[in-house]
């Protein structure tokens, strides 16, 4: 009898301390985790809009010179193919 009450004791104990260990961690993961995953979030974001931004000011600076000069852009591309097969592997 002695034995069940003293391993009831126990087991309440290890729970009790399972509950604050579970706390910690809740505690932790809101308090630390939460606004750093916010902020890497938030940073990612605005350089995926950014490089977008770029890419699409880029895409269509390069469209309208292929516009304003078709010959040229023509010429530039055959040049670049044939080196690229002339020296490329």
């Amino acid at each position: 009898m002695a034995s069940t009450r003293y391993l009831r004791g126990k087991l309440a104990d290890v729970q009790s301390q399972m509950g604050d260990l579970r706390d910690q961690v809740q505690a932790l993961t809101t308090n630390q985790l939460t606004p750093v995953a916010t902020d890497w979030a938030g940073k990612t974001g605005a350089a995926a809009r950014r490089a977008r931004s770029t890419m699409v000011d880029q895409t269509q600076g390069f469209s309208g010179q292929v516009n304003e000069r078709p010959i040229a852009a023509i010429l530039l591309a055959i040049t670049v193919g044939w080196a690229v097969g002339r020296f490329g592997p």
